[in-house]
């Protein structure tokens, strides 16, 4: 695909979609999913068949079998699904683990669904296997240039007496463009939260950190809603010291005024204008809002500016292969300045990673091993000696008797000096084995650019 700007490309991301847990019966008998899955009726309603499966394709046909997976409930001859069975969970999950090919359902719905499976064996009293490799690295977070406020307490805006404090703000504003970043800018769509209020355990937090609760919505300290400028926000913290000092008085001075959220893209909408990939994030599952001492933007997370400096080093342009790599994991197709792109990176990432056997060809030309080299002569000589033990046969006519016994003894001096021939080659094969010098593991380059090399190369196959 090539980037133009007489037309507007655009793809929408899978809606993420794990059906809810709900309680049933549970069996222990033996399973067989296509069978089971056999005896579903067809054309029916999403209720329906959301009492056989686990995950549903938000954007499918709801009375089609192949909209949904992760069936698990017996179904029996007339159609009607029953218990879920025990066995058929924990394939689920092991599915959800890798086994089996493992699944092509949106990561983000993992979780979800192990909740689903998970719940039925807990009320069957299986403890269920873990879920492995649920990767948090997948929330993102943004921030916005709108200051946040206390209302109300000491030194606060409308203050009211014998009223705590409350602080307000909007955590993410609508329709306005970001500044690029790896390629591509983005916006959040109106609408973008109205799902996640609904269902969502949110808290409010001071820098995204999980050991400073300011609120939560749940308990009716934070209250979150759409309005017609974004996600306005008002938190009610708690009346500790620590917080005052930490938050309140630090706000209340002008030191810390701006607010964050954490997020994961539920559904996304990609489109190409005047040669700029823009991001519009429809919706989203919210984790939390925070006053931040520092807005975090991508490109300023610690571990990503790690992995950004390596890059920088071995001579790459990071930003745009940090972009093609964010596009390509959400299924955007490459263009062909991608591609070419991506080629010229590897032939470059290929001159920083050296041969393993390069570094031992020099060490087998030094003088140690040439040792070695120099003995093959060594058993030549008895090759020589073959003749000693001919002349020796001319004597056993003088001496008869006696002469039977010495090519007996002489035979073993040939072995002895057959066994210094081997010893001198054992001081050779020590300095072989060796481990390697460490410095081939200085040569080595970072762990990151190697791990990008092989991603790229898997990208430009695509």
């Amino acid at each position: 695909m090539s980037i133009s700007t007489s037309t507007t490309q655009t793809m929408t991301m899978e809606l993420r979609k794990a059906i809810p847990s709900h309680k049933t019966g549970t069996s222990d008998g033996s399973w067989d999913g296509p069978a089971n899955e056999a005896r579903l009726k067809t054309d029916q309603d999403l209720a329906y068949y959301s009492r056989a499966y686990a995950w549903r394709d938000a954007e499918g046909d709801e009375s089609k079998k192949s909209t949904y997976k992760f069936i698990h409930h017996e179904v029996d001859g007339e159609g009607n699904p029953g218990p879920s069975n025990n066995r058929a969970c924990i394939t689920g999950i092991a599915v959800l683990n890798g086994a089996r090919g493992g699944t092509t359902i949106p990561d983000a719905d993992r979780q979800g669904v192990y909740n689903h499976l998970a719940a039925h064996l807990r009320d069957a009293d299986v403890e269920p296997p873990e879920l492995k490799g649920f990767d948090t690295g997948d929330v993102e977070r943004r921030a916005f240039p709108f200051e946040s406020r206390i209302v109300g307490g000491e030194d606060g805006e409308g203050e009211e007496e014998g009223k705590p404090p409350k602080i307000e703000g909007h955590a993410a504003v609508f329709n306005q463009l970001s500044e690029e970043m790896w390629g591509f800018r983005e916006r959040i769509a109106p609408g973008a939260f109205a799902k996640t209020l609904k269902n969502a355990d949110i808290r409010a937090l001071f820098n995204h950190d999980v050991n400073f609760v300011l609120g939560r919505n749940k308990a009716g300290t934070l209250e979150l809603k759409e309005d017609e400028k974004g996600l306005f926000t008002e938190i009610t913290p708690p009346n500790t010291n620590l917080i005052n000092d930490l938050v309140l008085t630090p706000m209340r001075r002008g030191d810390v005024n701006q607010m964050s959220f954490g997020f994961m893209v539920d559904k996304e909408e990609w489109t190409v204008e005047n040669d700029i990939f823009i991001r519009t994030i429809e919706q989203v599952t919210l984790f939390d809002v925070s006053i931040v001492t520092f807005p975090a933007y991508p490109q300023t997370d610690a571990h990503v500016r790690s992995i950004l400096n390596s890059l920088a080093t071995a001579g790459l342009n990071y930003e745009a292969l940090s972009g093609i790599l964010f596009r390509a994991q959400r299924g955007q197709p490459l263009t062909d300045a991608d591609r070419d792109l991506i080629s010229a990176s590897i032939e470059t990432l290929k001159r920083f990673i050296p041969v393993s056997v390069e570094p031992e060809l020099p060490e087998s030309e030094l003088p140690e091993p040439e040792t070695p080299e120099s003995e093959p002569p060594g058993p030549e000589t008895p090759e020589s000696e073959p003749p000693g033990p001919e002349t020796p046969e001319p004597e056993p006519p003088v001496e008869p008797v006696e002469s039977t016994e010495p090519p007996v003894e002489p035979t073993e001096p040939s072995v002895e000096p057959t066994e210094p021939s081997v010893e001198p080659t054992e001081p050779s094969v020590e300095p072989e084995p060796t481990k390697p010098d460490t410095r081939d593991n200085e040569d080595q380059p970072p762990v990151q650019v190697e791990l990008l090399r092989r991603e790229l190369e898997l990208l430009s196959l695509s």
